[in-house]
Order: structure tokens, then sequence, then C-alpha cells
């Protein structure tokens, strides 16, 4: 019988790094024990959403397959697997509900597996989540911080206990690899490296150590995510976009001391995640101390709508450089 993991994310701790290096170096993870399979996997991609989407009866997203395709084809990988680990990753396991992990266990005849997951700094995870909401050129978000927590709900998914209770409550607490996503937690302060230890697998065996990360999916500093909010209320193409983020991330480097958030919110943020934080801790015995410490903004200054005319200076210089775009902002 297979070994099978389920790596669910969280969102913003390195799980399209992870999902790369496994997706493109299937075959030595093969001859090493270990099945990445296609199965459930979107083409251009490396992880398993659509498995993930199928788990969650979200159809819609599946492009022409049904949900009992992508089933089969999953369960086809792991008839095939053999003794083999089975490892699927995808951050989108994470917003299945307990009814839908049960119904996927039952699906698949699965009796055990091992759940892994990343917790990240919720102060951190916010401003991550808000400023990939504005870069990524899918979405171009332009609203507010606030806009954005009220609109996509993002404080729920910040508290993390709801999420290990569930996929416990399912597969039993031994089950849970619980993993805080600080470079002083992770092996070798690598996630990839981390992950791989935990399934109990070498990645130094694998080629191509260094993953080369797409530009679109690093993160921007405060300032120049907040320039590019700006830009987004106009109709540029992907290659204008990508052209404006990468000139910004060039020409903004000089404005590091800006911030979204002051300490006072800081806090707020923290202290409402706080008490679901030490539940894990006390639950599963772990050390959940780097989730409430506070990023450092001694010298800072805190980006508001009193910094408008900055903001729409920089963009008229850059625009007019590069876009001949001086008029529109």
């Amino acid at each position: 019988m297979p070994k099978i993991v389920f790596h669910i994310g969280t969102h913003k701790t390195g799980t399209t790094a992870i999902q790369n290096r496994l997706f493109s170096n299937r075959k030595t993870l093969l001859n090493n024990g270990i099945l990445y399979p296609d199965a459930g996997v979107r083409r251009g991609h490396s992880g398993h959403h659509e498995f993930a989407w199928a788990a969650a009866g979200q159809s819609h997203r599946l492009k022409g397959k049904s949900i009992d395709e992508v089933f089969h084809e999953v369960q086809s990988s792991i008839d095939s697997a053999g003794d083999k680990t089975v490892v699927f990753s995808s951050e989108e396991f994470g917003n299945l509900n307990v009814n839908q992990i049960i119904d996927m266990k039952s699906r698949l005849s699965i009796q055990s597996a091992k759940i892994v997951f990343y917790l990240r700094n919720q102060v951190d995870y916010l401003i991550s989540q808000y400023k990939q909401h504005i870069q990524q050129y899918e979405t171009r978000y332009t609203g507010t911080l606030f806009d954005y927590v009220v609109e996509f709900n993002i404080l729920n998914r910040m508290a993390y206990a709801a999420l290990a209770f569930g996929w416990a409550n399912v597969f039993g607490d031994e089950s849970l690899r619980i993993r805080v996503y600080d470079r002083s937690c992770l092996l070798n302060c690598d996630v990839v490296q981390d992950f791989c230890n935990v399934i109990g697998f070498d990645c130094r065996v694998l080629p191509h150590f260094s993953d080369v990360e797409n530009d679109d999916n690093k993160s921007v500093s405060d300032f120049a995510a907040e320039v590019l909010r700006y830009a987004n209320k106009f109709d540029f193409s992907p290659e204008e976009h990508r052209e404006l983020l990468n000139q910004i991330r060039k020409t903004s480097a000089d404005y590091s001391n800006y911030c979204f958030l002051d300490v006072s919110s800081m806090e707020r943020v923290r202290d409402r995640f706080s008490r679901s934080n030490e539940r894990i801790s006390q639950r599963f015995s772990i050390d959940v101390s780097p989730l409430n410490e506070l990023p450092c903004v001694d010298g800072k200054n805190i980006i508001s709508q009193s910094d408008s005319d900055l903001i729409k200076a920089f963009l008229s210089f850059l625009g007019a450089r590069y876009f001949n775009l001086r008029d529109s902002f």
C-alpha cells in the first residue's frame, strides 16, 4: 500500500517553490520511491489544484473535466504507486471543509495520510497576500488594504486552528506535520529542504537545486505595491504590466522605508489570532512563538492617502519614461 502525503499550504509559504521543484524532478523522485503524480495538475502548473478543486466540488474550475474524471485519474495514480510515497500538493486543499475532506478520503479509500502544512506570521501573511493580489496581472487589485480584508474575507484564512483541527479530526492528530514558515524554523533556512525532510527525502539529490522564481510571483516592497495599485486602474496589456512592474522594482529601491501598517495595527492583527495560535500549540505541542512576533517598523513611514501625490508623481515619471503616459497619471 502506498503512503499518502497531502501538502495543503498554506498560501504564501513557499508552496510554489516546493511544487516546482517536485514537479520538475518527478523522474528522480520516482527512482527514490516518491510519486508526484501528473493527475490533478493543470497543464502549465505544478500543483494539484484540479484535484483540490474537484474535492471542493468546484466543477466550474476544471475546464471540461468532470469531478468524477479527476477523481478517477487520482485514484489510478494511487493504485499504480505500489509501496511508494504519493505526494499531492496544493494550497487549495486548505480551503476544504471537514465534510469535503471526509468525502475525499472516502472516495479514494484512503485509510491514513500525512498532512503537511506551513503557517506564516499573520501580519506577514496579510501583507504578502495583499501585495500578490496587486502585482499579479490576473487580479490587478486596486483597493486599499482595508478594502481587501473586507472583500476577500481574508481574516478567516488566518485563523489557523480551524484548518489544523479540521484535518486532524478526519485523519487524526498524529497525521499532522505543522511547520512554522520562518527562516529560523526551517531546515537550512529553506522551505523546499524542510518539506522534503518532513516527508523523509533528502532533496539534495535533486538537480537544479536553486529554483528561479517567476518574476510575477516575487514579492515587491510595500511602496512598490502601492505604486502598482494606482497603476492597476489603467488597461495595460500583460506585457506592459510586467514591464511596469519591473521598472517599479528597479526605481523604487530608495523608498524601502515605507510600510502599510503601523505598530498599533500590527498588534491588533496579532492579538486577533494569538488565541488561535495558542490552541494549535497546546493541541499539537509545537512552538508557534514566531507567529506572534511583530515585524520591525522603526523609522519607517506608514503609507497613507497623504502619499498619493508622491505616488502619482512617481508613476508620472515612469509613465513618461517608458509608456508615454504622463497625462494619464
